[in-house]
């Protein structure tokens, strides 16, 4: 519990940094962004590279990434149609916020550090998660808003296929059930990358951290709030207490289900010309609370 206690309090410190270097004006707001791209693609894939190759495959790993989907299916369902009657970007911007996990950038450095032992699960949860996020995301994203983007296979593949995550993911994933490990120097720079995944995600959340919200926005979000971890908490309690899954898996769906919104919708509002703030505010509400519960999960299972 004191290891538990001690890591969220430096996580807090970590956090509290990066927004007093944001106060003082030695990097801008707007610079997140920059640093969350390289957290994207950059450390994030070392981490997943040095996380899978301690895995030694079987088969009913695979049972990670199917649970993860299939989550975000029903998800994505009961989003369709509690938005039902909004229309346009409205009804995107809704949806967007409503889906996925922030396994990566948020869940995972919390892993490394607190219950490493189950953080090549977390990567395998978060192959189904990958899909979702960096594929089925953007291409609602691109469908609800005013451009010319087409939904046939084409373009859905092409979103799919050109995600960095994924790629590093599902290839780690093959090496390993063909036993084939990664070269020496690929390994020690993945551990380096590795090993600033944690503190610049953490430094970024504090960069971004900016809660401003204006009262016609807070109707649509408390909405999506309880939707979202109602259903996350609901869900994760359920597998936990329920399945007859092994205690690691149980113990990753119910870290992963109270993640935020993965901090890529951000980047999806201002590309495909949402309203960015809303997804700024949002995020950095559930951050917060995630933040919260995440403490608690892991001193309820330490």
């Amino acid at each position: 519990m004191a290891a538990v206690n001690n890591h969220f309090i430096v996580s807090l410190c970590l956090i509290f940094l990066g927004f007093l270097i944001k106060k003082a004006g030695l990097i801008k707001e707007e610079d997140g962004s920059v640093l969350t791209r390289i957290a994207i693609n950059v450390t994030l894939p070392g981490a997943i590279i040095k996380s899978f190759s301690a895995l030694t495959f079987e088969s009913t790993l695979l049972l990670l990434p199917l649970v993860a989907l299939s989550y975000g299916a029903v998800m994505f369902g009961l989003a369709f149609f509690l938005f039902r009657n909004y229309r346009g970007k409205t009804k995107g911007l809704l949806m967007l916020m409503s889906l996925g996990l922030n396994i990566g950038l948020f869940g995972y450095p919390f892993v490394q550090s607190v219950m490493p032992e189950i953080q090549q699960y977390m990567i395998l949860f978060d192959a189904g998660g990958v899909i979702l996020v960096f594929g089925i995301m953007e291409i609602i994203a691109a469908y609800y808003s005013d451009s010319d983007f087409k939904l046939n296979t084409r373009n859905i593949s092409k979103k799919v296929l050109t995600s960095t995550n994924l790629i590093v993911v599902f290839l780690s994933l093959f090496l390993c059930i063909l036993g084939v490990r990664y070269p020496k120097i690929i390994l020690d720079v993945s551990g380096f990358l590795a090993g600033a995944n944690m503190p610049l995600c953490l430094l970024t959340l504090g960069i971004l951290l900016n809660i401003d919200i204006e009262k016609k926005q807070i109707g649509h979000m408390v909405r999506i709030l309880v939707f979202r971890y109602g259903m996350g908490i609901l869900a994760g309690l359920t597998v936990y207490f329920f399945m007859p899954f092994p205690e690691p898996f149980r113990q990753v769906m119910l870290i992963c289900l109270v993640l935020p919104p993965p901090m890529i919708s951000l980047a999806f509002s201002i590309q495909y010309g949402y309203d960015y703030k809303f997804s700024a505010v949002f995020l950095n509400i559930c951050n917060i609370i995630s933040f919260l519960l995440l403490w608690v999960v892991f001193l309820a299972i330490d």
